[in-house]
């Protein structure tokens, strides 16, 4: 851990300057990254995806990995989403196989539901829960003008 100045204000300081900082430093580098791939990179379709390597001379090269985001619009509107699913289902050999696997449905905990379980409730999902701590967030707001 940083050694830390025991002056509260120093310490608030020393850490908004660090953030400031990493910042920086985070939009700088995909900044180059962004220029590196421009430079180097033989690929000019952005909707292609896989790996390119480059070499770069002295041995070295310069490995670009393409990637695609992937999300599928308005994933809460099931009723779509069954719809196309079972279209797919009936569309081709095999459709009911793929269809089932299309589309990963992640369990996700409401949080906010949680907290409403009565105790014995609570205690049934907690067998299937794991809570650790997360990240702490800290944001300097300034005064109000």
């Amino acid at each position: 851990m940083v050694n830390a100045p025991l002056n509260k204000d120093a310490l608030l300081a020393d850490w908004k300057k660090a953030k400031a900082e990493l910042d920086e430093v985070k939009s700088r580098e995909a900044q180059l990254r962004g220029l590196v791939v421009e430079v180097f990179s033989q690929e000019k379709d952005p909707m292609k995806s896989g790996v390119e390597n480059v070499d770069v001379g002295w041995g070295f090269n310069l490995k670009i990995e393409h990637k695609l985001n992937f999300k599928l619009d308005n994933a809460n509107d099931c009723e779509k989403l069954n719809g196309v699913l079972n279209a797919i289902e009936i569309s081709m050999a095999g459709g009911n196989i793929i269809a089932d696997r299309l589309v990963k449905w992640k369990p996700e905990l409401s949080v906010s539901e949680y907290k409403l379980l009565s105790p014995e409730n609570k205690a049934r999902i907690d067998s299937v829960l794991t809570v650790t701590p997360a990240s702490k967030s800290v944001e300097l707001i300034a005064p109000k003008a």
